[in-house]
């Protein structure tokens, strides 16, 4: 990060302590909790009947890969080791092509829920406007963090104090991780690996008669991340999706929506630093912008919680941004981060 670049954002910071006079809207204090009471989730959590334009090819693949995983599945369920955990490593059966299918299942079931899908441009743009990644220039994405296939780009997410940085992409097809699924093919996204498995099959299915889980959390994933829905959001926040929507700033740097940050400022968990910096896509260290404002909005002299911890974030990056350089400076030689 150079000098002047943080001059710039610390004049950004340092502008907060004379926001006073600043007051707060009724939008900006408008209670989550509010919110989510009068939320009311349409959609069935049951199986479903949902009509699909399938191929014979891409039945036959559909079968194939399902009766993969089903067998996998049953395999670990019925194993010595299994805990009964409700998420079964898959990785080193589960393929890209699995995901693909799955992703094909996903489009079809938002379908059938009367998802909006977004056009391509306005897709991209927002993909674009939220995590930064940008579909035009995929080959500059960090590519220890990043894999991108045919039908959809993978976003892995680590487990701090769990995985080192190497080991990350040895668990592409762990679903309870929760990797970031973007299928460019169907204009979505998921924050679990998609899999054929999202359907119920028996002797009697076939490609003309297919039940689907038709569970909400992708439908008001994607409802609110691609269509900015304020009752998804609310929604996702009321059944246990907060650290999802926490880890758009944390890991993805989306500091435009005053509800996550404020949700983020309100972590005991996080410190001070993660709350105010974190990453970009390209692994180089980010002031997250968006919260200093929100701190400015929301402070004055009856409301000073935030201005006290933009004001230690300041003081203690003031201390910390040299040795973040050369940290930066020693990962970028060892070549961890390639474009």
């Amino acid at each position: 990060m150079k000098r002047q670049t943080f001059i710039k954002l610390l004049f950004i910071a340092i502008i907060i302590v004379g926001c006073e006079n600043a007051k707060k809207t009724k939008e900006d204090v408008v209670s989550t909790k509010e919110k989510m009471q009068q939320v009311e989730d349409v959609r069935s959590d049951t199986l479903m009947l949902t009509t699909m334009k399938l191929t014979d090819k891409e039945w036959l693949e559909v079968k194939s890969s399902y009766n993969k995983l089903a067998n996998a599945l049953d395999e670990i369920m019925s194993g010595d080791d299994y805990e009964g955990s409700l998420y079964v490593n898959l990785s080193g059966i589960a393929t890209s092509n699995d995901v693909s299918l799955g992703g094909m299942m996903l489009y079809y079931k938002l379908k059938q829920q009367g998802y909006q899908f977004l056009p391509d441009n306005e897709y991209v743009e927002r993909i674009k406007y939220v995590f930064g990644i940008d579909y035009n220039h995929l080959d500059t994405l960090n590519k220890n963090k990043f894999i991108s296939y045919k039908d959809y780009i993978v976003a892995l997410n680590p487990m701090p104090n769990i995985d080192s940085e190497d080991n990350i992409l040895n668990k592409e097809f762990y679903p309870y991780r929760e990797h970031l699924y973007f299928f460019k093919k169907f204009n979505l996204c998921t924050v679990q690996m998609p899999s054929v498995l999202l359907i119920e099959m028996d002797e009697n299915t076939n490609k003309d008669n297919i039940n689907v889980y038709g569970d909400s959390i992708d439908y008001h994933w994607n409802n609110y991340v691609l269509n900015d829905n304020k009752i998804s959001f609310a929604w996702l926040l009321n059944n246990g999706k907060e650290k999802e929507l926490k880890d758009l700033l944390f890991n993805f740097g989306y500091d435009k929506d005053d509800k996550i940050n404020e949700l983020v400022l309100n972590d005991d968990n996080m410190s001070i630093i993660d709350k105010f910096m974190g990453r970009d896509i390209y692994g180089k260290p980010k002031i997250h912008e968006g919260i200093l404002r929100f701190v400015e909005r929301l402070s004055d002299e009856n409301h000073s919680d935030y201005f006290v911890k933009a004001s230690t974030f300041v003081e203690q990056i003031a201390y910390i941004l040299e040795r973040e350089e050369k940290k930066q400076k020693k990962i970028s030689s060892a070549g961890r981060y390639d474009a």
